[in-house]
Formats: structure tokens, sequence, C-alpha cells
């Protein structure tokens, strides 16, 4: 048995989530200081769900996603 997988970005998951007619609601972490240190990088983002902003974070902060995004949508 053959499995893929596939790499994602925030950029990536923004396109698939919009197809899909999905809302993002956030990512989720086990460790709480990664959401604070996104706040502290990006407060003009108050609800955290900036794709953009995201992806500057994870740019500039490689590891955050390390072992796999999690996140929370609904439909739209």
């Amino acid at each position: 048995m053959r499995i893929d997988q596939v790499c994602f970005t925030p950029e990536r998951i923004a396109a698939a989530l919009s197809e899909l007619k999905l809302e993002f609601l956030g990512f989720e972490f086990a460790d709480p200081s990664v959401l604070r240190a996104y706040r502290a990088e990006c407060p003009n983002d108050t609800a955290a769900t900036s794709f953009p902003d995201w992806a500057g974070f994870e740019a500039r902060h490689p590891a955050t996603f390390a072992g796999m995004y999690q996140f929370w949508v609904r439909r739209k």
C-alpha cells in the first residue's frame, strides 16, 4: 500500500478552505506560547486568522508547524 503525503502551507490551506467553502476559525497549539508569540508579532490580527500573517510567522519561526497543521473550520 502506498501512502502519499502532501505538504501544505498557510496559502494552500487558505485556497483549499476557499474551494470547500469553509471558514477558518484558527490554529490549535498544544503550547500556548506559540499563539502568544504570534499575537505579539501580529497585533493587528486580533482573531489570529490571517493566512498571510501566519505564513510570515512560519517563515520567521520554521518549527511552528513542525508536526502538522491543526486547525478549526466551519461551514460558511
